[in-house]
């Protein structure tokens, strides 16, 4: 898959950041750090990975760790502005306290500096970090707009409006693709030779039991069997 020059941010350190993460380093996307995303320029797609004190900053501009900030997330502000006005797209992994801030405002959304076009909303916290997220999208149709003027929903990839990729229900889809591209093998790759003659021999070689007894292959199964 060929990019062009998009910055694309991730927020969030877990297991579905490390997700979106792989995903973006098996398309070839360049991770860099977070000063170089919002300073450099690059002649091709770039992200960078932000931990919870990237997006969040203490009131009191004071440094603290992360166990601070999960204690109390009431004293921090957000840190993503100067995100805003450098990314294409936002890919939101992170964990949302109702205490912690937002990342953005509304008022910010309608601004000249904020830059972004699409939001994978993967958290999918209705009302949190993310105003953008309105409501949640489906499996069937998982894009929507958001408005920038207005602040309501709108047709998804509309010039005007951001587009937002909010499905809840996002991780069920893994087991299920790997559900059907398995089933899809199945019924190329083994059943011609289960109806057929099996040339081959795919269905003797994988038997473990034949007539009630153990297939030669596999007799060193008997004394486990017989247990």
């Amino acid at each position: 898959i060929h990019l062009p020059n998009l910055k694309i941010v991730i927020t969030g350190e877990g297991r579905v950041a490390g997700g979106a993460k792989e995903t973006l380093d098996a398309m070839g996307v360049k991770q860099v750090a977070p000063d170089a995303y919002i300073n450099e320029n690059f002649d091709h797609a770039v992200y960078c990975q932000l931990g919870v004190l990237d997006y969040n900053r203490h009131k009191d501009g004071i440094a603290k760790d992360e166990a601070h900030f999960f204690e109390h997330p009431e004293e921090y502000k957000t840190g993503f502005t100067p995100y805003l006005s450098v990314s294409d797209i936002f890919v939101s992994c992170h964990f949302w306290d109702p205490m912690a801030p937002k990342l953005f405002t509304k008022e910010e959304i309608s601004g000249d500096k904020f830059k972004i076009q699409v939001i994978a909303d993967i958290s999918c916290d209705i009302g949190g970090s993310v105003p953008t997220t309105l409501e949640a999208s489906s499996i069937e149709e998982p894009f929507y707009g958001f408005n920038r003027e207005t602040g309501e929903k709108g047709a998804a990839f509309d010039e005007g409006n951001i587009t937002i990729m909010a499905v809840d229900n996002l991780p069920c889809e893994l087991p299920r693709d790997s559900s059907e591209g398995f089933g899809n093998d199945l019924v190329k790759d083994v059943l011609p030779h289960l109806l057929g003659d099996d040339a081959d021999g795919i269905i003797a070689n994988s038997s473990i039991t034949k007539d009630g007894a153990l297939t030669e292959q596999y007799t060193y199964l008997k004394d486990y069997a017989s247990s």
